[in-house]
């Protein structure tokens, strides 16, 4: 090994140029090593950031390729090959993971540690006896000045004595910070070599070790085996995957050239494309129509996707997951080409007098005419029969057609009309006999159109009664804007689900049964389209408005809502009980409606219990009114007749007393249910 340079240690007290010029190489030697030193940690902190990095990367690919088992795939099979073969892979690279994080472990250790200790403990001892040095030698130039400045004329020995001190302590301590900066500048030649190759021995030593761990942990028969026998299932899916590609290439060729007359909606007949006949032989047939859709006043045409199932006329809009029936194909339907706003190839679907009906466009004649060749077969086999499902319900009672109220809808909310799940839960049976019931029950599953007239009396202020319409469009205007011309409004999205006569015009368990024999009803008669629209509450009335066109579909005044109830089992499902206004010689009729709510129905009953509140405060307010303005009347009265002097009067007999049917005033807090009290008001004559 070649001699280290040194600095001699006994030239350190007489500090001459020769000594300096010597310990200025030796600082700017030391200098140059801490730069170095400081790029050489740079670089090792940089390798072990990103082994940590990649034993990270290694671990979150592992922790990935196990998360596939959990994930559901629509088209992958429960016991799939591709899941266990990922878990294996798991498995194996997250013991990868493992070593690289030994690995690590070990650089930070065998790398980074050495050199670190290096530059924190010799460089700073290094940097702080330069320091000391530098000090102790201006002190020590300050007392030799202060020295020499003695006067010779006015010497003074206590002075002489004090300067002589000072020298000697800047001096000895001069000299000995001098001697341990000396020493430590001859120490760093011997660190030099090992602060720079300790880093490196420690990094190959780590890169060893974890390569001979893991060609120990991966050099196994199993593992040889495994990797084998995946390379050749990898081999082999590649090939079924080139065959695939020339089948599909081929495929699609075939189909590409058959498809040509499908191309054209009127195809132009020569040598290449013949004439071909409509089938008129078929008995199922489905494709997308012109539908014509009535509005309020004026229509439109909708393509939609329309096909037979059991013998009725079925329709699915773009997007939804299951149709909804566009008529029944019974005995009483016929199908025929007719002319309609100045389009080719319209034919109706309708029964003889006209009270139901389709228009349909088809694309082509053929198309039409193969149309109405099934439909009339389809009628002709036999059609759609009411019996024929209820025969089947009662076959199949025990699994589709259950005590119970399906779990919630889906549908389309920008279109009016939405499509339920029509699958109760779980439940007893229906018997024949109430399915029978079920059958006979008029339910009324659609709103009325906005231009029936309602034959509905009610009462007016004055106390006589008249007819109103509650079905006419004085609600054109949107139902938010609507609200704003009350005291309370509140606007919730609902989808009407049916109403029928009842017997009473209270109970929850009434309300509850309705539910479950509306929605029951709608699974039997296979009635799967809900009329969405907007209800606007406020302490007038509960109005439903047509979200497409803003029609008022229906109203009904709050003091004819005597009871509502959320359905125990959903919480989306609701219903209310409406009383005709009491009419002579004509009996009340109670009737429930029930509606699906798109949230909770908890908010709707919230809104019906405050409006139902407000209402009934308003009326007693305008009973006291009258009764004040009777009773000022009646002393008027009194007044004039006695000559302006008031006489008294015999007791009168006790007002006729008034039943008001209203719902009980309900507290302010989220309530389930509404209750109406028979009110006892007493009303005063003049």
């Amino acid at each position: 090994m070649p001699e280290i340079p040194k600095l001699h240690l006994e030239d350190a007290f007489d500090d001459s140029p020769q000594t300096r010029s010597l310990l200025g190489v030796f600082q700017q030697d030391a200098e140059d090593l801490r730069k170095f030193a400081l790029t050489l940690h740079r670089c090792c902190h940089r390798i072990v950031a990103a082994q940590s990095e990649l034993s990270a990367a290694t671990q979150s690919l592992a922790q990935h390729a196990a998360a596939y088992e959990k994930q559901k795939f629509p088209l992958e099979g429960e016991e799939s090959v591709l899941c266990s073969t990922l878990k294996q892979f798991s498995n194996t690279i997250d013991e990868i993971s493992s070593w690289q994080q030994v690995l690590a472990t070990q650089l930070s250790d065998g790398m980074m540690f050495p050199l670190t200790r290096f530059l924190e403990n010799d460089m700073g001892e290094i940097q702080r006896l330069d320091n000391q040095y530098n000090y102790s030698n201006q002190e020590h130039e300050k007392a030799m000045d202060r020295f020499c400045k003695l006067s010779k004329k006015k010497y003074s020995e206590k002075l002489a004595a004090d300067a002589n001190e000072d020298v000697f302590v800047f001096r000895k301590k001069y000299h000995q910070t001098a001697l341990r900066y000396y020493g430590a500048l001859n120490q760093m030649q011997y660190k030099r070599s090992c602060s720079m190759l300790e880093p490196l021995l420690g990094y190959l030593h780590a890169i060893r070790s974890f390569f001979k761990m893991g060609y120990e942990s991966i050099t196994v028969s199993d593992l040889d085996d495994f990797l084998s026998n995946i390379s050749a299932g990898v081999q082999s899916v590649h090939s079924e995957m080139n065959q695939e590609a020339l089948k599909s290439a081929e495929n699609i060729s075939s189909l590409e050239q058959q498809s040509i007359y499908k191309y054209y909606v009127e195809p132009t007949l020569n040598e290449d494309m013949p004439y071909i006949p409509p089938n008129t032989s078929l008995l199922q047939k489905g494709g997308f129509l012109f539908h014509r859709v009535k509005h309020a006043i004026m229509h439109s045409w909708e393509r939609l996707y329309f096909f037979t199932q059991s013998g009725n006329l079925m329709q699915q809009p773009k997007g939804q997951v299951a149709g909804s029936l566009a008529i029944e194909l019974d005995g009483s339907i016929g199908a025929n080409p007719i002319e309609q706003d100045d389009r080719r190839w319209v034919f109706q679907v309708g029964t003889t007098d006209g009270a139901k009906y389709v228009v349909l466009q088809a694309e082509n004649e053929r198309e039409r005419d193969e149309w109405l060749a099934t439909i009339r077969n389809i009628i002709k086999e036999g059609g759609y029969v009411k019996d024929k499902p209820r025969k089947l319900k009662q076959r199949n009672s025990s699994g589709n057609l259950k005590k119970g109220i399906p779990a919630g809808s889906g549908g389309d909310k920008s279109s009016n009309a939405s499509t339920a799940s029509l699958t109760p839960p779980a439940s007893p049976a229906y018997t024949a006999a109430e399915v029978d019931a079920l059958m006979d029950i008029p339910i009324q599953f659609d709103m009325i159109s906005p231009i029936e007239e309602n034959k509905t009396l009610i009462e007016t202020k004055d106390g006589s009664s008249r007819r109103i319409n509650p079905f006419d469009q004085s609600g054109a205007a949107d139902a938010a804007a609507l609200g704003r011309s009350f005291a309370f409004s509140q606007v919730h999205t609902v989808r009407f689900c049916g109403s029928m006569e009842v017997k009473s015009n209270r109970g929850e368990q009434l309300v509850q049964e309705t539910i479950q024999h509306i929605m029951a009803a709608r699974a039997l008669h296979n009635v799967f389209r809900m009329f969405e629209c907007q209800m606007l509450v406020t302490e007038v009335s509960v109005r439903l408005v047509d979200p497409g066109s803003q029609v008022a579909r229906s109203e009904f005044p709050v003091s004819d809502i005597s009871f509502w109830a959320v359905h125990k089992d959903n919480d989306r499902l609701f219903g209310f009980i409406t009383v005709t206004s009491e009419v002579p010689d004509r009996k009340p009729k109670f009737v429930c409606h029930v509606f699906e709510s798109n949230s909770s129905a908890e908010d709707v009953c919230v809104s019906l219990a405050t409006a139902n509140k407000m209402a009934f405060k308003a009326l007693m307010q305008q009973k006291a009114t009258e009764g004040r303005k009777s009773m000022q009347k009646h002393y008027s009265v009194d007044g004039a007749e006695g000559g302006g002097k008031s006489k008294p009067r015999p007791p009168r007999p006790p007002p006729p007393q008034r039943t008001i049917s209203l719902q009980e005033s309900m507290p302010d807090d989220v309530p389930s249910q509404g209750d109406g009290d028979e009110r006892k008001v007493e009303g005063s004559e003049s």
